[in-house]
């Protein structure tokens, strides 16, 4: 749709970057309507751009003592609650123990330092590939799944909340 409307150029230069960037997938895997719901049914996208209301707010919104502090809250829910975190170590390794069913995460810091942690439970937060490669010993249905995922270095996550919720 894009390249009929805008030509290939633009399409290629300018619209498949910014959907990629956005959405993560190729323009041909996003649809008009989701990536522009207010242009799908325009007969043209330059009058429905000249036609639009202007937002009196800002475009984007962040948290305002930035991201790492939703990381941050995070981290301390859950320390608070018990559960023991461990950061800045590159997991090479996760296996089951059959006698207590617990997890053994082998881990590496700095210098080739390995490590080897018991846990209860285990929670994978990598990309596809690195996760199916790691959990192909414990979870095989899982690290097939994710054999075929693609993924990208950023997505953007769209929330909605209603207005005078977030201060």
């Amino acid at each position: 749709v894009m390249e009929r409307r805008l030509g290939h150029q633009v399409a290629s230069r300018l619209v498949a970057p910014l959907i990629s960037g956005i959405f993560g997938a190729s323009p041909d895997e996003v649809s008009m309507a989701s990536a522009f719901p207010a242009f799908a049914e325009q007969r043209s996208l330059v009058l429905a751009m000249a036609k639009r209301q202007r937002s009196s707010g800002p475009t984007f919104l962040t948290i305002p003592s930035g991201l790492q502090a939703l990381i941050d809250a995070l981290e301390a829910t859950l320390r608070e609650a018990g559960v023991t975190l461990k950061t800045d170590s590159r997991v090479s390794g996760i296996a089951r123990d059959p006698s207590s069913n617990d997890y053994i995460v082998t881990t590496t810091q700095g210098q080739d330092q390995s490590q080897e942690v018991r846990a209860d439970a285990v929670l994978v937060t990598t990309s596809a590939a690195t996760a199916s490669s790691l959990l192909r010993g414990v979870a095989p249905g899982a690290a097939v799944a994710l054999e075929p995922e693609r993924s990208s270095s950023s997505a953007v996550v769209l929330l909605r909340y209603a207005q005078g919720s977030i201060g």
